[in-house]
């Protein structure tokens, strides 16, 4: 149990230095230097840092959970992500994707602004995500039928100037049935919506390098 238990004390350690749940570890600042100084501005942006706080480590958004698991996806395979979705009427909710079945690009500055992610739905949860009326009759039929029946979908998300129909947003978003390679919905993002995490990369790398990766040899020793 070396590896394992090495990896979970890996995101514990990254948790406390990068992101501990009982500190403040940012804080806002405006771009003009000068303007940081002055102490209405200051007392604007300490209002917001206690605001962004406080939604991010609300029981609604479950960050503190989720980044500990995209830590340990960093650390055993060298990428993490997580997504973050706002649910009209009830807040933001982060949610740690499944890197697995999570693909993703670089713009030509080295940063990710394309993501492709396969994942599940139930039946009953398609019809709670998207309109039904877009569904394919086989999802409606057996929502009634079998609701714990799962249908494979697919988010694509990449920047609004490669796309016909982003509402006018930087970044188009597409949710398609895997099965019937129909859109069952269409809109866009301000920014993106996936936060991904690489440890280390070289040069033409686009997905990370993990610290276990590094000690595989030691690992595979141990374990024989």
């Amino acid at each position: 149990a070396t590896a394992a238990l090495a990896l979970t004390r890996f995101a514990a350690a990254m948790e406390s230095m990068l992101t501990p749940r009982t500190k403040k570890w940012h804080k806002l600042r405006v771009v003009d230097e000068a303007m940081n100084d002055n102490p209405a501005i200051q007392r604007y942006l300490d209002a917001v840092t206690d605001m962004l706080f406080r939604v991010r480590y609300s029981a609604q958004a479950n960050f503190a959970s989720q980044m500990h698991e995209s830590y340990m996806s960093i650390g055993a395979f060298g990428s993490g992500g997580l997504m973050l979705e706002d649910i009209l009427g009830r807040g933001i909710r982060y949610k740690s994707v499944d890197l697995a079945n999570t693909y993703f690009c670089e713009n030509r500055h080295g940063i990710v602004d394309t993501v492709f992610r396969s994942f599940e739905y139930t039946a009953r949860q398609a019809m709670q995500a998207f309109d039904p009326a877009r569904l394919p009759p086989k999802i409606r039929d057996m929502a009634e039928k079998r609701p714990d029946e799962k249908f494979e979908f697919v988010h694509c998300v990449y920047p609004s100037e490669e796309s016909d129909d982003a509402n006018g947003m930087p970044f188009a978003s597409y949710y398609i049935c895997r099965e019937t390679s129909t859109i069952v919905e269409e809109g866009g993002y301000q920014s993106l919506p996936y936060i991904v995490g690489r440890y280390i990369t070289t040069p033409g790398e686009t997905y990370g390098r993990s610290p276990a990766m590094l000690v595989l040899p030691d690992i595979k020793m141990i374990n024989e």
